[in-house]
């Protein structure tokens, strides 16, 4: 039944991702032929600009599964890159975080798995730390006058959590192989 309920969630997102491309063409398509002036930080919904969020998605997805973060973090720096105003892409990628996280928690709540205490001081925390982080980001991008900076302290956060995953597997491994050939040197029969 799980696999049925997963590939069922593929497939209805995989249909509203069609929906929502071919709605963005149509109205990038309709922009032009009505003569619409793009201001800075209007993304132009082309088949360059829509194929690059796609693929960026998918490889979100699978850096998310991996590292365990949401693809929020990914999308900033895209729509940086299309022109979009470096506080206008940090807000709209955290507003896509929301929706991955308020996901876990459903999907952890019904099944019984929520540690509500823990879940709402860790709520509270990561809301004081947004907070934080925002106004420190924006004061760094204003002292500065980079756009740069979400994309360069984005990319360390990656490199350092892929960096904590490896060690942490290379830790486990190597523990389980010394208990093991301890287990077994010392604790013979």
């Amino acid at each position: 039944m799980d696999f049925f309920l997963f590939f069922l969630e593929v497939l209805i997102l995989f249909f509203f991702s069609v929906i929502n491309i071919l709605l963005l063409q149509k109205d990038y398509q309709t922009k032009k032929a009505y003569g619409y002036k793009f201001v800075r930080g209007d993304i132009h919904w082309n088949t360059e600009t829509l194929t690059a969020f796609g693929l960026l998605a998918f490889v979100g997805g699978i850096v998310a599964g991996v590292v365990g973060s949401s693809t929020e973090v990914l999308f900033a720096p895209l729509y940086i890159k299309f022109g979009t105003a470096p506080s206008v892409a940090g807000v709209t990628s955290q507003f896509l975080g929301i929706f991955a996280t308020l996901g876990a928690i459903v999907v952890f709540g019904f099944n019984g798995y929520m540690l509500w205490g823990f879940g709402i001081w860790l709520g509270g925390f990561g809301a004081v730390a947004t907070i934080i982080g925002s106004s420190t980001v924006g004061k760094l991008i204003g002292s500065t006058g980079k756009a740069s900076v979400p994309i360069l302290i984005i990319a360390s956060l990656i490199l350092a959590s892929f960096i904590a995953e490896g060690a942490t597997g290379i830790a486990r491994t190597i523990s389980k192989c010394i208990f093991n050939y301890i287990k077994e040197k010392v604790f013979v029969y």
